[in-house]
């Protein structure tokens, strides 16, 4: 199964949002076999649906967090090997 987030710069009630996030990805996934996430990694959505994945994969080794973005930031370039994504540079047409 995929799963893909990509959403707003700036969110509010945070907390309660990353509940109801982790909720819909577990009603979701149920029965799958393998989860792959698609997450983006510019906003706070994409931060919190990052952080929600990285809890999943905590309690099901069956998954994988892809990043998706035109470009690595000089932070995410700096720690890309620090952390549990995969980096999928899209070509530009």
């Amino acid at each position: 199964m995929i799963i893909s987030f990509f959403g707003h710069r700036s969110l509010y009630k945070c907390d309660e949002l990353f509940e109801k996030i982790e909720r819909a990805i577990i009603n979701s996934a149920i029965g799958s076999e393998k989860i792959v996430f698609f997450c983006g990694g510019y906003g706070d959505f994409d931060n919190l649906c990052a952080k929600a994945c990285k809890s999943i994969k905590g309690k099901h080794k069956n998954c994988e967090i892809v990043l998706v973005t035109p470009y690595l930031t000089q932070t995410q370039e700096k720690t890309k090997n620090e952390i549990d994504i995969t980096a999928l540079r899209l070509q530009s047409l």
